[in-house]
């Protein structure tokens, strides 16, 4: 993984809850409303700023049982979307 975004952790303005298993944040400079697919979700349960994003891609790889590549091109597109 090239550039790896290290320890990245959620932004604290955001409001979000798991409800059915699914992420739903607010977003306060939008008003805006987003859920997350199951993948997603597991990937924002990860930004807490303890795990490095190739900890992240591992861990979904194992939990999704998916190649590793797969998830790291996964978890580096989440976070370029967070970006």
């Amino acid at each position: 993984m090239s550039k790896e975004v290290v320890n990245p952790i959620r932004n604290g303005q955001v409001a979000w809850r798991i409800i059915e298993g699914r992420a739903l944040l607010i977003t306060p400079w939008d008003s805006m409303m987003h859920a997350l697919n199951e993948a997603a979700t597991a990937i924002w349960q990860y930004l807490d700023g303890s795990c490095k994003e190739s900890d992240i891609a591992a861990a979904i790889a194992e939990q999704f049982d998916v190649p590793l590549a797969e998830a790291e091109s996964d978890v580096r597109g989440f976070l370029q979307e967070l970006l």
